[in-house]
């Protein structure tokens, strides 16, 4: 099945140079001493950061639209470079002159214009072979960029009555520094249908899938009202909550015990704590005030992981080479809007790190929290190391040294191994580690080809991993697979592992989040440059395929 995959993705009209080529402000910059520059933000003049990636409005003035109906003449990029402006990890317009300014905004414009047919080309490809892979699959598309989204599994509702459950997803925004509007983190309601027990796929596109399932399984009529199926809310994706911010959010992370509760970062390396259920307050700027504060941090940064052990702790890896832990646990009872009322200025209550930790020579690129011993905390750097650490002694306890050459992207701890630990590389590799000796990977994986923005271990298996990158794919890797033999693909296209590959976005994939509960452990959610938000959920036979322990 991975064979004939990708086996259709190359006879797709659009190929991946030319999907490269739909966001006009990514070149293909993947070498690593391009990127090693970039990471310390001297970046070519004109290039766009993997960490901070630029996009375009979608031209609506809705907070979505179905994907057919894109505005074809809406602007697609504009020449950026990533840099530190102030203390803060942004992007901003090219400082070129008027002449070479002007130049690079009409090729631009041409290579926008060229690169939208081959776009709606690769959208349709993807839809036509959507139904044989996807059990729910919906495509949306945002007025700017998201580079974050979590899902918040506390505020789902689910009615027996129904066949669908509302999922509320929190995204975050990036606009354009010159147009004037305000970067927002929204939760979305999202419509999804039941898990269905055959392999069939749900809703997807058309009334003609609904009719072929009603035909299927007649007993869904006789329990389910009419007015409560899927086929009345297909598509809802509604903002029920916004939050303004500061700068470009950059990572939203949901608290594991409360998940109502979300840490928020952004381009100027603010994080705030806010409580969802909860009345939200404005201070002067316009800015949502949080109910903590966490300082501590210069630039902004994509590293940020709760202690699933100690509940308040969370740690925070950013741009300026530092990582920094705090706890909140005491703050999240303080009434925000009492004291908000004395101080319209307040920003919410500061907290200054427990203790700032001091030991990568470039960017932090991600940090994660070890699932069982709450004082273990890992980091990945830009200067190739993956480090652990021991809060209790406040020092590196172990280094992982060049753990990937070309720059460490991802640092991921195994949800329930104690001493495994995942690591993802500019380059594009995947490699697992045993902790207690680090001399040399356990595993390595390779597939993506180029930079690889983030890994996340499943929450429902042992065995899956997920990662996405700077290829447009979303990959889903099953280890349990590895001892398939080599040419079980017909075309040997992808390494055993590969269980599943989401090819639907046209842009970079800049985040991908599991749902964590329990009812919905195939349901993900990832954005992209080219303002594409996609909810779905693979055919659980195409995913297991070939798996030892399938049923």
């Amino acid at each position: 099945m991975t064979a004939l995959r990708d086996q259709r993705r190359r006879n797709a009209t659009v190929t991946p140079d030319d999907r490269d080529d739909a966001g006009a402000a990514f070149p293909e910059t993947d070498n690593a001493s391009w990127r090693r520059r970039r990471c310390r933000g001297h970046g070519a003049e004109g290039a766009n950061s993997d960490a901070v990636r630029d996009g375009a409005s979608s031209g609506s003035a809705d907070d979505v639209c179905d994907a057919d109906s894109i505005d074809d003449g809406s602007e697609s990029n504009w020449p950026t470079h990533r840099g530190v402006a102030d203390g803060a990890t942004t992007v901003a317009p090219s400082a070129n002159s008027t002449h070479t300014h002007i130049r690079r905004r009409f090729i631009s414009t041409h290579q926008a214009a060229n690169a939208l047919p081959r776009m709606l080309a690769l959208q349709r490809s993807f839809e036509a072979e959507a139904k044989y892979l996807y059990e729910y699959c919906g495509t949306h598309v945002v007025e700017w960029p998201t580079l974050a989204v979590e899902w918040i599994p506390d505020r789902a509702f689910v009615d027996p009555e129904r066949d669908y459950t509302l999922q509320y997803l929190a995204i975050g925004t990036q606009v354009h520094p010159l147009s004037g509007a305000v970067n927002t983190v929204k939760v979305m309601e999202v419509a999804v249908p039941v898990t269905t027990t055959k392999d069939v796929m749900y809703g997807l596109y058309d009334d003609d899938d609904i009719a072929g399932v009603e035909a299927v399984y007649p007993e869904q009529e006789g329990h389910i009202d009419p007015g409560k199926r899927f086929t009345n809310v297909k598509g809802h994706f509604h903002c029920e909550q916004k939050l303004m911010m500061d700068a470009a959010v950059l990572k939203i992370r949901a608290m594991p015990a409360e998940t109502n509760i979300i840490a928020v970062k952004t381009a100027t390396g603010f994080i705030g704590v806010y409580n969802l259920v909860q009345d939200f307050t404005e201070n002067e700027t316009g800015r949502t005030v949080p109910d903590a504060m966490l300082r501590g941090h210069r630039r902004g940064g994509f590293g940020l992981s709760w202690n699933t052990l100690k509940p308040g702790f969370i740690a925070s890896a950013a741009d300026d080479h530092y990582v920094n832990y705090y706890d909140v646990s005491h703050r999240l009872t303080i009434d925000i809007r009492e004291a908000s009322a004395v101080d319209p200025a307040l920003t919410g209550p500061e907290i200054q790190p427990l203790e700032r930790l001091v030991g990568h020579r470039d960017i932090v690129s991600d940090c994660c929290w070890h699932s069982s011993q709450g004082h273990l905390l890992a980091s990945s750097s830009m200067d190739g190391d993956a480090r652990l650490w021991d809060i209790r002694m406040n020092t590196s306890s172990s280094t992982i040294h060049s753990a990937h050459a070309s720059g460490a992207t991802a640092a991921q701890f195994h949800p329930i191994g104690a001493f495994q630990l995942a690591t993802a590389g500019a380059e594009g590799g995947i490699r697992l580690w045993d902790i207690r000796r680090t001399t040399d990977p356990i595993w390595e994986l390779n597939y993506h080809g180029c930079s690889i923005t983030g890994l996340q271990w499943s929450p429902f298996s042992e065995t899956v991993l997920l990662s996405y990158g700077a290829d447009g794919r979303v990959v889903l890797w099953d280890l349990a697979k590895a001892s398939l033999p080599l040419d079980y693909s017909e075309d040997q296209v992808a390494p055993p592992e590969v269980s599943f590959v989401h090819i639907g976005h046209v842009g970079r994939v800049t985040d991908a989040s599991w749902n964590p509960s329990k009812t919905e452990e195939w349901l993900l959610a990832s954005a992209d440059t080219t303002n594409g938000v996609q909810v779905y959920r693979p055919l659980r036979s195409v995913v297991l395929g070939h798996c030892p322990y399938q049923q």
